[in-house]
């Protein structure tokens, strides 16, 4: 998901897929970027914290 959201988030930069305004590729790629954030984020306490406490 997080390559799928970087790809995209390349097209908006990049591509002829971004919004012809100033304002709306302000919005698009800041959006896009916080959604990026948002899918590395949210996954981390799972890849980070261990499956099992020893002891418990």
């Amino acid at each position: 998901m997080i390559a799928l959201q970087a790809g995209l988030l390349w097209t908006l930069w990049s591509g002829p897929y971004g919004s012809p305004t100033r304002f709306g590729r302000l919005v698009s790629r800041t959006l896009g970027l916080s959604a990026l954030a948002a899918t590395v984020w949210t996954p981390a306490p799972v890849a980070t914290l261990p499956v099992c406490h020893a002891g418990a």
